[in-house]
């Protein structure tokens, strides 16, 4: 079903939607479900020991990468051409904890809207109904360009945001906007951005792959007062791809200590520990078969004994054929390839403090999590 909004319905539809997807991160997903760890194998601390070492090695750093997205819009009814398809470059600068971040992404972009959580029908909590009623749902497609831009130089951060899009269903002029930001508290970056976190999507994984798997700081980076808890197990070693392995099973349970979901992960120990296979399950669709599936497809030896994924890709899969037909059919697709990389690069002085905001832009200035000033990038005083 497709809508022809005014500006306030679309912003409110927006709104219901953001906070679903929320909802669905916090209670339906398991890499972001972390809470501190019961008592740890002296194992499995050695592990998570050699995994922060290894992330060292990759802390003055310089690459470029490019990202494919492919949507295929199965997920509710969409007329419109498909696949969906859109192409992002990312360039990475880090030096310590300072970083510069740009991000270009041009194509097609999907903005669906769901009014009812198909997933909670038999309950995917204890105190769920058995079933709910949903209402309809509706996609709408979009083409432009959006592009980001954000630095931080140890002490400020500073982002420029901007994007041009035209609604493929009216002809309409294209819609601009932008806006700035300035605060003492940086944002995250790409997962991307680090070998070990490069399987794991952005959003489902803001902290380190070591302090992910010793669980207290990733509760309250990530959960907060989420009543997931969460176990990490360590399993064995298995060869992947001609790759010695450890694997880990990362678990969630639900308040009354029911299994809700799972995270399988590959790490090579020949390749400093990063991941080189990750699949995701949600037990309300299927303990068998995983809702996405991420793989390193080949690497590049940045320097003798450090490596770096230079082609990967995650699938996503269709949870409602999984749960009704226990089958996988494709509904995403993302693909990386690394385009050029370098250790310890010689940068210039201003490279994470110099942004422009092009004139007009509302920017506004944060401190302590509160605005203190908001303003129009050329008309300030």
């Amino acid at each position: 079903m497709l809508l022809n909004n005014t500006r306030i319905n679309q912003y409110s539809c927006t709104l219901q939607f953001t906070i679903l997807l929320l909802a669905s991160l916090f209670l339906n997903n398991p890499k972001i479900s972390a809470q501190e760890q019961p008592d740890q194998s002296v194992e499995l601390q050695q592990l998570v020991s050699k995994v922060k070492q290894n992330e060292a090695l990759y802390q003055n750093l310089q690459f470029k990468l490019n990202a494919t997205e492919i949507d295929q819009a199965e997920l509710i009814e969409y007329e419109g051409s498909q696949p969906i398809k859109r192409q992002s470059t990312i360039s990475f600068i880090r030096q310590g904890k300072k970083f510069r971040q740009q991000i270009h992404t041009k194509g097609r972009f999907v903005l669906n809207f769901t009014l009812g959580l198909y997933w909670l029908q038999d309950g995917y909590r204890a105190s769920d109904p058995a079933e709910i009623h949903t209402n309809e749902t509706w996609i709408r497609v979009e083409s432009g360009t959006r592009e980001n831009l954000s630095l931080f130089d140890g002490t400020t951060f500073r982002s420029f945001w901007k994007e041009s899009m035209s609604d493929e269903e009216n002809e309409e002029p294209p819609r601009n906007q932008k806006r700035g930001l300035i605060s003492d508290s940086p944002s995250g970056t790409r997962n991307q951005t680090s070998p070990h976190r490069f399987l794991f999507d952005s959003g489902q994984l803001p902290v380190s792959l070591s302090s992910f798997l010793t669980g207290k700081e990733a509760e309250q980076a990530i959960t907060g007062k989420s009543a997931l808890t969460a176990r990490v197990t360590k399993l064995g070693t298995e060869t992947f791809q001609g790759l010695v392995c450890t694997t880990l099973q990362l678990e969630t349970f639900d308040s009354t200590g029911k299994p809700r979901s799972r995270t399988d992960l590959w790490l090579s120990q020949d390749r400093n520990l990063i991941p080189v296979r990750r699949e995701d399950f949600n037990y309300h669709v299927s303990k068998e078969l995983p809702i996405s599936a991420s793989l390193v497809e080949a690497w590049q030896e940045v320097s003798p004994g450090v490596w770096f994924p230079s082609q990967a890709h995650t699938n996503y899969y269709r949870a409602r054929e999984g749960k009704r037909n226990s089958e996988q059919k494709p509904s995403r697709r993302k693909e990386y390839t690394l385009e050029s990389i370098e250790l310890n690069p010689q940068l210039p002085t201003d490279i994470f403090t110099k942004l422009d905001f092009e004139a007009g832009t509302p920017v506004s200035v944060v401190t302590d999590g509160i605005r203190v000033k908001h303003f129009r990038q050329g008309t300030e005083k």
